[in-house]
């Protein structure tokens, strides 16, 4: 009985000095809205750590998946705080390989211990290109790193550099099907316009889409000064609405 007593102390004691390390994950980058595959300055901060070999920690850090979601691609500085010497600061650069949403635990195991770290200026974003991001296994050692090491800066390189433009294509994308869209009401705005109404709101908003085709044609002069000589008559003769009409049917397919 005596022994299980000590067994479960120990057991609790050991879990209690695991956690008394602690981590914070912080974004260095002035957004801090990060998509699925792009890269961000951060900074890691652990402790106590007092006793801890910093070559060692950077690395076990390095070349890693970091709390399930992060890939440690380069450590620019490690040291221990001017400040406070039981803490471990490491300067890295982060690739963000899986968005996570309402998660509140981020764990990170270091030799016996299973330290908790707290993320802060951090918004993931889901990738929709959801593209595949190349992890190094670390099963074989250090040899298959170096090995490995330039083509994993290559597929980083590659996406770092794609996502931005893949983004950029799909907003350009947007905005010229948003336009084709426009286009395409103004077009049956103007095939159907018959009336004295349909012609002088057609006028009235000209400000509109004389801007999608690029300003005023000589038919569409034409017809803004066959307009402005009747719109505020009561009444169109027949010669008038012929005239209008006329011109309104040089400019009716600009669209």
């Amino acid at each position: 009985m005596r022994l299980i007593v000590l067994l479960c102390t120990f057991l609790i004691s050991y879990s209690v000095f695991s956690y008394e390390v602690k981590g914070i994950l912080k974004n260095l980058d002035h957004s801090n809205t990060i998509l699925e595959g792009e890269s961000f300055n951060a900074q890691i901060n652990i402790w106590p750590m007092a006793d801890e070999n910093l070559n060692n920690v950077k690395d076990v850090l390095i070349g890693k998946t970091f709390l399930d979601h992060f890939y440690i691609a380069s450590v620019s500085n490690i040291k221990f705080s001017e400040n406070n010497s039981d803490v471990i600061i490491v300067y890295a650069k982060l690739v963000l390989t899986t968005a996570y949403q309402n998660k509140s635990v981020f764990i990170w195991t270091y030799k016996s211990l299973t330290i908790p770290f707290e993320i802060e200026n951090i918004n993931p974003v889901k990738n929709d290109l959801e593209k595949d991001f190349i992890i190094l296994s670390q099963e074989s050692g250090g040899d298959k790193l170096k090995r490995m090491w330039p083509y994993i800066v290559i597929a980083l390189v590659v996406i770092i550099v794609i996502t931005p433009l893949a983004i950029r294509y799909r907003k350009l994308r947007v905005l010229k099907m948003e336009k084709q869209r426009v286009l395409l009401l103004w077009r049956e705005r103007f095939k159907n316009a018959q009336t004295r109404t349909d012609i002088e709101n057609i006028y009235k908003t000209r400000d509109e889409w004389l801007k999608l085709i690029g300003g005023e044609t000589p038919p569409i002069l034409e017809f803004f000064q066959k307009l402005d000589l009747i719109q505020y008559k009561k009444e169109w003769s027949d010669i008038e609405e012929h005239q209008v009409m006329e011109a309104y049917d040089d400019i009716r397919g600009i669209f």
